[in-house]
């Protein structure tokens, strides 16, 4: 049950993210970098925490 609510999290997260920036893109027609750039500083940000705390929050 843990891993459905899980998956569902995401499928949500990156349907918000792909609604955004098909407003946009596909209603304006700019180009939009910044989607990209706060998914990649999320992503390291959660690797680095990974990496300084995931040792103590194993159970």
């Amino acid at each position: 049950m843990e891993y459905l609510l899980h998956l569902f999290v995401l499928i949500c997260i990156y349907t918000i993210l792909a609604q955004s920036l098909s407003l946009v893109a596909g209603y304006s027609g700019q180009v939009s970098l910044t989607h990209a750039g706060f998914y990649g500083l999320g992503a390291y940000t959660t690797t680095l925490m990974s990496i300084h705390w995931g040792r103590h929050l194993r159970c």
